[in-house]
């Protein structure tokens, strides 16, 4: 007997590690503007847009742009990212993903992808997951970021489900309170599996298959 109908996964941080290269892209970024980048600025940013992500930073710095200036350093970050992501195989999907996600629709759950990433079909189709997923939603279609829960909400229509029939997979604190907001219960792994919030706390991606069954 299964819990939920549904998984809705978060792209960076969760099927892959992309968040270390958007990391390594706003440290390359910000170098060349002789400003700082921390670990922990980049922790508070995760799951968020673009536009959002870019007001932190350039809130840490004390800038105030005009948003045809902020809008060209977006797209200066994005180039640093694109250049690193070509480098991408299935290789760097996290381990047991496709496994995972072949289980899981083998037991009949409908799966979608909630990403803010605007990168989300060049980095699945990289990494060879999109034809695992039945329902996208990416950062090109809904205009508020996470933690609003617009995205997950628009997966959960577009697979035609309820948010409490669905469970969203999520590393960010932002990604969490997205999905609680949205009515949907969460999974964490990576950072948010430290989140009281979760119901489900996964050590590994394939403790999924443990958090979807009633006899967990």
């Amino acid at each position: 007997m299964l819990r939920y109908q549904g998984v809705i996964f978060d792209m960076d941080g969760v099927l892959c590690r992309t968040d270390r290269l958007h990391y390594q892209a706003w440290v390359q970024f910000t170098e060349k503007y002789g400003l700082p980048f921390s670990e922990e600025l980049n922790d508070r940013i995760q799951g968020r847009g673009r536009i959002v992500s870019m007001d932190m930073v350039l809130g840490e710095w004390g800038k105030t742009l005009s948003p045809e200036e902020k809008q060209r350093l977006i797209l200066e970050k994005n180039d640093r990212f694109l250049a690193l992501a070509d480098r991408l195989t299935p290789g760097d999907a996290v381990p047991g993903v496709p496994e995972t996600l072949s289980a899981l629709r083998s037991l009949g759950l409908r799966l979608a992808l909630g990403s803010s990433s605007r990168n989300a079909r060049l980095v699945m189709e990289k990494l060879r997951l999109s034809a695992f997923m039945d329902a996208w939603v990416d950062g090109t279609e809904v205009q508020a970021c996470k933690p609003a829960p617009d995205i997950f909400l628009a997966a959960a229509e577009k697979l035609g489900l309820a948010p409490t029939d669905c469970l969203v997979v999520e590393d960010a604190e932002a990604g969490v309170e997205a999905a609680l907001r949205g009515g949907f219960s969460a999974a964490g792994i990576g950072p948010a599996s430290a989140d009281a919030r979760c119901r489900h706390r996964l050590s590994c991606f394939s403790d999924l298959l443990k958090a979807v069954s009633l006899e967990e």
